[in-house]
């Protein structure tokens, strides 16, 4: 099912750290969508989406190893 989830986008919907992604969607200007595909992989394109994992990861919402 997870893998349905990332195939739609739809995971987002379902994700318990929402309130986060929609902070710093409002806080970057980006869509709440594209906060949850950084979280989950997607690569940064730009400064900008550099600076929203760096606040993933400092929130903890993101791990790194």
């Amino acid at each position: 099912m997870e893998h349905i989830k990332s195939i739609f986008g739809v995971g987002f919907l379902w994700s318990h750290h929402k309130r986060m992604y929609r902070k710093l969607a409002k806080e970057y200007n980006v869509s709440p969508r594209m906060v949850y595909r950084l979280a989950h992989g997607l690569r940064p394109n730009s400064q900008k989406d550099l600076s929203i994992i760096y606040e993933l990861i400092g929130s903890g919402v993101m791990i790194c190893n």
